[in-house]
Order: structure tokens, then sequence, then C-alpha cells
């Protein structure tokens, strides 16, 4: 309840006076940022970093007054080992509205949520981040577009007990004034099989892992809600080290019909990955010729492809704001 009674406050303060937009505009819908994975264990390795070597009960009073701050802590039972708490949420992207595109990556202060630098993850608590990056074709599509989806992904070397905290998965992120919702988000666990896990789990996509939360595909793929099979993902888990944990928010919510979108603005989206070229097409209506890997600075907007597409989509009739 104070996760959701916070981001009331926070819609109705930042979105309808801090924003300055007009009182009859609608936002998109954003990724409540409270979802995340709590991983406690234990480790031989003492801290490496001197901030750690704080006095009794300061890593515990920190915890508490901050609710996210990953802390290790000595031993009580004099075993020499160091236990670690660590937090692990999942920060995302903010609606769009009339004033223009959602933020891609939004941290939530009043929900006491911190998000910490991979370095500090790494040198206190046996934990690899091997991903951390945006999702392409994950934000709601809009003639201003939301906030895109964020994946992470923590792979374990050590043993520790994962309590996921998997929350706002079964409502997507609404569009606003004719936008389109935010594409789903979900959690996902890969078991490791005593290879190289890390390599493995670089190149693996979400039919390679298990699902944890959300709603899936029989494949195991990302699924709008009640299109696919539900998983509650709230079961503690005692994972092995090698074990994956992947993390997505759901995109955010966009405002406005999509296929009114500037195509520079598309564009620039593909130059910087937030969308794909056939994202661009099916999402838009914008066509983008040139090859984003090989020469990003060089593609171009099909003009006559574009306005040929969209008026195809006019002619057709009213659509859900994507073309469709």
């Amino acid at each position: 309840m104070y996760f959701d009674a916070a981001e009331a406050v926070f819609n109705a303060v930042t979105k309808a006076i801090i924003s300055g937009a007009p009182p009859g505009s609608g936002f998109g819908g954003h990724y409540g940022s409270n979802m995340g994975l709590l991983m406690t264990g234990s480790t031989a390795a003492p801290p490496s970093g001197p901030r750690r070597n704080a006095g009794d009960g300061v890593a515990e009073r920190l915890a508490a007054a901050t609710q996210s701050i990953p802390v290790v802590l000595e031993d009580p039972t004099g075993s020499g080992r160091k236990l670690f708490v660590a937090p692990m949420l999942a920060l995302g992207g903010f609606g769009a509205s009339a004033e223009g595109d959602g933020e891609n990556f939004v941290s939530m202060s009043q929900q006491n949520l911190m998000d910490m630098s991979i370095e500090s993850i790494e040198e206190d608590h046996p934990i690899v981040v091997l991903r951390k990056e945006f999702v392409a074709d994950t934000a709601g599509p809009g003639a201003h577009r939301g906030g895109a989806g964020v994946v992470y992904d923590r792979m374990l070397v050590g043993d520790a007990d994962v309590y996921p905290m998997l929350l706002h998965l079964r409502i997507l992120p609404w569009g606003a004034d004719g936008g389109v919702a935010g594409r789903p988000g979900g959690a996902w666990i890969g078991e490791p099989d005593g290879g190289s896990d890390a390599a493995r789990w670089l190149h693996s996509s979400d039919e390679d892992v298990r699902p944890l939360g959300g709603y899936f595909t029989d494949s195991g793929a990302a699924a709008a809600p009640y299109e696919g099979r539900w998983h509650s993902g709230n079961a503690d888990i005692a994972a092995t080290p090698g074990t994956l944990l992947r993390v997505r928010t759901p995109g955010a919510g966009g405002w406005g019909a999509a296929f009114t979108r500037d195509p520079e603005a598309v564009l620039r989206d593909v130059r910087d990955g937030f969308v794909t070229q056939d994202g661009a097409r099916v999402d838009y209506g914008v066509v983008i010729l040139g090859d984003v890997d090989e020469g990003p600075d060089e593609l171009t907007v099909d003009r006559e492809a574009t306005e040929a597409l969209r008026g195809d989509a006019a002619r057709r009739g009213p659509t859900t704001g994507d073309g469709s």
C-alpha cells in the first residue's frame, strides 16, 4: 500500500502541477518502480571498499532508513563470513504527455528507491551484473512515445536466497489521448548447467530461460495481460552459483496517435536503439532506409513510402493508435 499511495501522490503533484501540462491533458501510464529481487546470503570475501568499514549498527540503520541500500554485515555467530542483503530493484520509464516523450529511466525518490551502481553491487556481493539496458520496441507508441522498458540480467556467483517482489505486471501502463500502452515486462530465471554460465546468459533470449513472473506465451516470451499464461513468481528461490535472474520492466504508455509522430523523431529513436526498423514501420508507419548496425548516421526516412503507408492506414479507418 505504501508504494501505491506514494505513486498516487507523485502522479497528482508531478503530472498535474509541476509539468505545466493543460488540465485536460492525459499522461501515458508508467511502470510503478517497485519490482525487484531481495537477495540474501553469506560470502567469505571481505568488503573491498573502505565505505563498508562502518561502526556497529550503522549498516542496519542505513538499511532501515532507506529500504533500498545493499548492506554487508559481520556474521554475529563469529563464523568470519559476511552476511549480505541486496535489494535488486528495477527502475523503468515514465509515461508520455502532450509536452513530449516520457523519460526512459526514472528513479522514484519518494519511494526510497536508489539505483545502485554496478560497481558497488559487484564489489560487495556475489552478484555479477551482465546486462542493464533499454529494450527496443517496448515504449508505448504515440505522437509522443512513452519511456522504454529496461532489462536487468544479474547472475549469482555464490549461494543466495532470493525473495521476488514482482508487482505491476497484470495491467500494462496505459496510453493516453490515442497513445498505445507500453509493452509487457516480466521476470525470468535461468538455472546453471555447470558450463560457462556467464557466456551462456550473455547470448540468451527470453525463450532460453524459464518464466518466473508475469504473462508469458508458450515459448516463454512476455505477453500482454490475459493473452498468455500467468506466473505469479513470488515463491522464494534457493539460488546456486550461475543462476541468472532477469527482470524487464514494462514500457511506459504513449500519448497521441502513433501514426502522427514526426518521422524524424522516429528516425532518431531507431538510430538510438529505442525502436527497430520493423517497429518504426509497424508502430509508426515510418519506413527507415539503411543499416542501423553498419551505418546508424546514414539512416534516412523514405518519405514516399512513409506517406503511402500512413495513407493506407488512414483509408482503413480508425486505428488503435499503432496503425492496426
